[in-house]
Order: structure tokens, then C-alpha cells, then sequence
């Protein structure tokens, strides 16, 4: 059904569209049990509601591979440029025989896809207090209505840069660039190894070890704490020699 305020607006205006979504897999999760799944919602679309099947976890993933096809109607601003059709998820836990608790909700504005074809990305979680990350494929296939539009610009998925570029074969060549972008902000940073993360950085993206088979996060020797912390004791040794 369309939305009653479309009642109000010239037919040259709208433009309709069929929405092809596929909602793949929820990454990062800090969880290791229950079943998963996805409630969407499309504003302005024809019967916009659904849901994905229940999945399990495994090894802090779920996966859906999931595809749905709904109309929708939007329409174009007195400035030309499409207004916002908002797609919202929400990614729902189930648990025994609870209520389902609510692991974290999305939504992505469908206009800025309308001439973008087929996009898949990985999106934040929005309102989730780990980094979990949904991966989604959007096919904006324009069926009726004018041509003449432009569309707002397309977004990028705000994910942390250590989640987004990680790669277990490539993560050498990418710890400058991790490093550059961490999140420290402690009062004394001390450089122990060359590996540098995000605080945020979920356990499943973080490396074992570093190539002397050392794990980045070693705690200080106690020669170097000594030397931070107790620097008049080594002086006063230097004074009586």
C-alpha cells in the first residue's frame, strides 16, 4: 500500500523500483550460542515486511544468504534529487525459550543505491555494543516513473578501518596503517612490538602472533617497567659507581 502522503504528490514524481536485497552474514559477534535472525522493513514499499530463517552461530558468525524482492515507490525532491527510502533492519538473538533480545539495528538510505547497480557491502551495527558487522547486496532495478533524477550521494559503511581492511594474508603489509588509526589514548603509550589496534578490536580479528612467533600484546619486561615507573633507583646506582 502506498504511503498516504503519496496521495498528495504529481504522479511525474514518483518513481518506482524494484528493491532486490540479500542479507548474507552477521560477522564479529561476542557470542557463542542461540539462533539468529533479521526483521527488515522498507519504508514507502508494498508489503516492505519480512524476515530471514532462524540461523545458528558458529565460530562468532551466522549466515543467511537470504534474498528478497519488494516494490517501492520514491520520489523526487522539488531539487530533483530522490528523497530518503529507508531500509531498516534489526538483527534479533534468540535464546532457549526468551524473548528475543536485540543485537543491533541498521538503516541505509535506498535512494543513494538507485543508479549504483549492484552494491555489496559490510555494514556497523548500529546500537550494538560490539563491532558486528552485517554483510548485504542491494540491486535498485528502476520499473516506472521519470528518469530525470539524481540521487544523494552514496555513504560509506562507517566500520572500523582495523575490521575493514583485515586480511589474514595481507595483515604484514596493513599494521602501519593500523597503527596509525589506533584508538590509544592512555596517559604513556609504550610501543612493545610493530602491531597497533583499535581497543574496540573484537578477539576473532586479532593476530595469534608476530613474525618472531611473539603475541603483540606481551606484557613489558620488567627491566623496561622499572625503567618507566622507578627511574630514581637506576640514578641513584650510577651516583655510587
Amino acid at each position: 500500500m502506498q504511503a498516504l502522503y503519496h496521495w498528495f504528490i504529481s504522479k511525474h514524481r514518483l518513481v518506482g523500483f524494484e528493491v532486490q536485497v540479500t542479507l548474507h552474514e552477521l560477522i564479529n559477534i561476542p557470542l557463542v550460542s542461540g539462533n539468529f535472525y533479521v526483521k527488515w522493513r522498507i519504508k514507502n514499499g508494498s508489503s516492505s515486511t519480512g524476515y530471514t530463517d532462524r540461523a545458528p552461530i558458529s565460530e562468532h558468525r551466522v549466515q543467511w544468504d537470504q534474498h528478497a524482492t519488494k516494490n517501492a515507490e520514491l520520489v523526487i525532491g522539488k531539487d530533483g534529487v530522490l528523497s530518503p527510502c529507508e531500509l531498516h533492519l534489526w538483527v534479533k538473538q534468540e535464546m532457549n525459550q526468551e524473548s528475543p533480545r536485540n543485537l543491533g539495528t541498521l538503516i541505509v538510505n535506498l535512494a543513494e543505491y538507485a543508479r549504483q547497480g549492484e552494491v555489496s557491502t559490510r555494514y556497523l551495527l548500529q546500537e550494538c555494543k560490539s563491532n558486528s558487522t552485517i554483510k548485504m547486496t542491494i540491486h535498485m532495478k528502476q520499473i516506472s516513473g521519470d528518469t530525470r533524477y539524481k540521487t544523494p550521494t552514496l555513504k560509506k559503511a562507517q566500520i572500523p578501518s582495523a575490521i575493514a581492511n583485515f586480511s589474514p594474508k595481507g595483515y604484514a603489509s596493513d599494521r602501519t596503517k593500523a597503527r596509525k588509526k589506533s584508538m590509544y589514548d592512555g596517559p604513556t603509550q609504550v610501543n612493545l612490538r610493530p602491531y597497533s589496534f583499535a581497543k574496540s578490536v573484537s578477539s576473532p580479528f586479532l593476530p595469534l602472533a608476530n613474525g618472531n612467533g611473539i603475541s603483540p600484546y606481551e606484557e613489558p619486561s620488567l627491566d623496561i617497567m622499572n625503567e618507566i615507573f622507578f627511574p630514581s633507583q637506576k640514578q641513584g646506582q650510577n651516583a655510587h659507581t
